[in-house]
């Protein structure tokens, strides 16, 4: 063993001795991506995040479409992240981080739930205007068939105008490899992930203790501020 070698081992008992012993955990993503290697298309979404004492933590919705257009969904239990992967989807609740197309083709780009697969599908459902609604554009908007209707709660769009406009500025993104947030309110708000008010009202209580433990930062852990990072998405 050389000099440099062992330098390198002994630096890292050190950091493993000051974090507590701890061990850096696995990215649950790649044991997600061996565990549904045999499913025709799947979403894996960001369904929640905590922070647990040192400990960041994600759970997941996988959503599994079969070649007959079949829709089904699992749920993870709480699995364990790193600091790096947490920072990186902080803003990313509700949103897809990871797909398998029906090619086999991987993508990690950060999308809103069901764009990649579902919306603008006419499998699915259809653009439409409603008779009773007033438009400043001719736009349409994305409603589900009644027999898909399910997917809109599933995928928690139900209280979102996707219109074709919008999903038109997603392909165009999605094309050049870009996340898609949707329309950016201000700077520290955007219609899809995190920083969407549509969230804040679908899941007040994970706000609530995003706030009461510090928007998840280890370096203010229940002092209850300091937002890390909460502007600058939704490009």
């Amino acid at each position: 063993m050389t000099l440099k070698l062992r330098h390198t081992i002994l630096l890292a008992v050190f950091v493993l001795i000051g974090c507590g012993g701890s061990v850096i955990p696995e990215n649950p993503i790649n044991d997600l991506r061996d565990q549904y290697l045999n499913e025709y298309q799947y979403s894996i979404i960001l369904n929640d995040m905590d922070l647990e004492g040192d400990q960041y933590k994600h759970k997941y919705k996988i959503m599994k479409i079969k070649k007959d257009g079949s829709v089904s969904f699992d749920y993870t239990e709480w699995r364990s992240v790193d600091d790096y992967f947490f920072e990186l989807h902080e803003p990313n609740l509700g949103m897809q981080i990871l797909s398998k197309n029906e090619e086999g083709i991987y993508n990690n780009l950060a999308t809103p739930p069901g764009f990649q697969f579902i919306v603008g599908n006419q499998k699915y459902g259809a653009w439409k205007r409603e008779p009773n609604e007033v438009f400043l554009s001719d736009d349409e908007i994305w409603k589900f068939n009644e027999k898909y209707m399910d997917l809109n709660k599933k995928l928690e769009l139900e209280q979102v105008k996707v219109t074709r406009a919008e999903f038109d500025q997603f392909n165009k993104k999605y094309a050049y490899n870009r996340p898609f947030y949707g329309q950016k309110y201000h700077k520290d708000s955007s219609k899809y992930g995190t920083y969407s008010r549509h969230w804040i009202i679908m899941r007040p209580l994970f706000y609530q203790r995003r706030f009461t433990k510090g928007y998840f930062n280890k370096n203010t852990f229940g002092s209850g501020g300091g937002n890390r990072g909460g502007g600058g998405f939704g490009k």
